[in-house]
C-alpha cells in the first residue's frame, strides 16, 4: 500500500543521481521571466485553446463553444505541473529550515537533491500505471452507465488525450509525493539534534506535507464540482485521492513525532523524580520538625510542578495549530461535498 511505501525508510543515499528529463523540463519553466503560476496558466490556456480550435475545425461544436470536457484536463494538466514545481519549491526551503535539526553538513546537498527530483524511468510507470487504473474505472464502469449523446462520443475522440495526459501527470505527481514523503520520514528518524524546545525546525517538514495533501484535495474538490453527479466510481476514486492526501500529511511526520514523544516522557520523569526528590526531603523535615527550610523547599516544589505543567503542554506532533487547523478545514470541503451528492442522488433522485 502506499501508506507502507511513506513509511518506510529509503536506502542510504550515498550520492545524488543524474538530473533527468523532467527535473530539467520544470527547472526550465522555473527559470523562466514571471512566476512559475502564470507559466502553467498559459500552459493550460495553450492546451484548452488548441484543442477547441480541432473541436472547431471539425464541426463537433458551433465555433465559440466551450467545452468543460476540454477545460478539466487542460487546465489539469497546468494544475499538476505547478504543484510539481510548487512541491519542489516548499521542499527546498523547509529542507533549509530543518537543517538545524538534521546537523549533517555533509549530507544535505544528497538530501536536497533527492527531495527535488523525479527519476524518468519511475515517472513513466507511474503515470502508465495511473492511466490506466483511471482508464479501467472509466470504460468499464462509468461509461456504460451514463447516457452519451453522439456529439459527446465523437468529441470523446479529442478530449480523450487530453485526459490520458492528465492522469499520466497525476500519476507522477502521486509518485514524488511518495518518494518525498519516504525522505522526510527517513530525515525524521536520522535527524541528530531533535530539540523540543525549538520547534521551527521540527515542524518545518509539516509545510511539505501539507501542500502535497492540499494539492490532491484541491484536485478533487475541483473534479466534483466538474461532476456534481458522482457514480459510484467516481467516489471510490475520490476517496482513494483524499486518503493518499490525509496518508501524505500525517504519515510521514510520525516518526518525528514518536522521538517527541519519546523525550517529552524523558523530561517528564526527570521532573517527576526532582519532584519525589523535594517531598522526600518535605517530609524528612516534618518527621524532624525541622522548618528552617519550609520557604525555599516550597518554592522548589512550585518550581518543579511549573515546569511539570510546561512540559505537559509540550505538542509532539510536528506541526503548528495554523497548519493543522488549514489541512482540517481543506479536508472537510470534498468530504462535505461527495455526502452531499449522494444524499441528493439518493432522496432526492436529482
Amino acid at each position: 500500500m502506499a501508506t507502507d511505501v511513506i513509511e518506510s525508510a529509503p536506502p542510504r543515499i550515498a550520492q545524488a543521481p543524474r538530473a533527468g528529463l523532467i527535473d530539467r523540463l520544470l527547472v526550465f519553466v522555473d527559470r523562466l521571466p514571471g512566476p512559475a503560476a502564470l507559466t502553467y496558466l498559459v500552459i493550460g490556456i495553450g492546451l484548452a485553446l488548441v484543442a477547441h480550435l480541432v473541436f472547431w475545425a471539425t464541426a463537433t461544436f458551433p465555433v465559440g463553444t466551450v467545452s468543460l470536457n476540454v477545460l478539466l484536463p487542460a487546465f489539469g494538466i497546468a494544475w499538476f505541473g505547478w504543484l510539481l514545481s510548487t512541491l519542489n519549491r516548499v521542499a527546498r526551503e523547509t529542507f533549509d529550515e530543518f537543517r538545524p535539526a538534521l546537523n549533517d553538513p555533509a549530507s544535505e546537498e544528497v538530501y536536497r537533491h533527492r527531495l527535488t527530483s523525479i527519476r524518468d524511468r519511475d515517472a513513466i510507470l507511474a503515470g502508465l500505471a495511473t492511466l490506466a487504473v483511471i482508464a479501467v474505472m472509466y470504460y468499464g464502469f462509468v461509461r456504460q452507465s451514463v447516457v452519451t449523446l453522439p456529439i459527446e462520443i465523437e468529441s470523446e475522440s479529442i478530449s480523450a488525450p487530453l485526459w490520458g495526459a492528465m492522469g499520466f501527470v497525476l500519476g507522477i505527481v502521486v509518485l514524488h509525493t511518495i518518494v518525498q514523503l519516504r525522505l522526510v520520514s527517513h530525515l525524521s528518524e536520522v535527524a541528530g539534534n531533535v530539540d523540543i524546545f525549538s520547534p521551527a525546525p521540527i515542524n518545518a517538514f509539516s509545510r511539505l506535507t501539507a501542500v502535497s495533501a492540499l494539492g490532491l484535495i484541491a484536485f478533487v474538490v475541483a473534479y466534483m464540482l466538474y461532476t456534481p453527479e458522482q457514480p459510484p466510481a467516481y467516489v471510490i476514486q475520490e476517496i482513494a485521492l483524499l486518503t493518499v492526501a490525509v496518508g501524505s500529511f500525517v504519515l510521514p511526520l510520525r516518526v518525528m513525532n514518536k522521538r517527541l514523544v519519546g523525550e517529552k516522557r524523558r523530561l517528564l520523569g526527570d521532573a517527576q523524580d526532582r519532584l519525589k526528590a523535594v517531598l522526600g526531603r518535605i517530609h524528612a523535615s516534618v518527621d524532624a520538625n525541622d522548618l528552617t527550610n519550609a520557604e525555599k523547599l516550597d518554592h522548589t516544589l512550585a518550581s518543579i510542578r511549573s515546569e511539570i505543567d510546561v512540559l505537559d503542554h509540550l505538542r509532539t506532533w510536528p506541526w503548528s495549530t495554523a497548519t493543522i487547523r488549514g489541512f482540517v478545514t481543506a479536508l472537510l470541503l470534498p468530504i462535505a461535498l461527495i455526502v452531499f451528492s449522494q444524499v441528493v442522488s439518493r432522496y432526492l433522485g436529482v
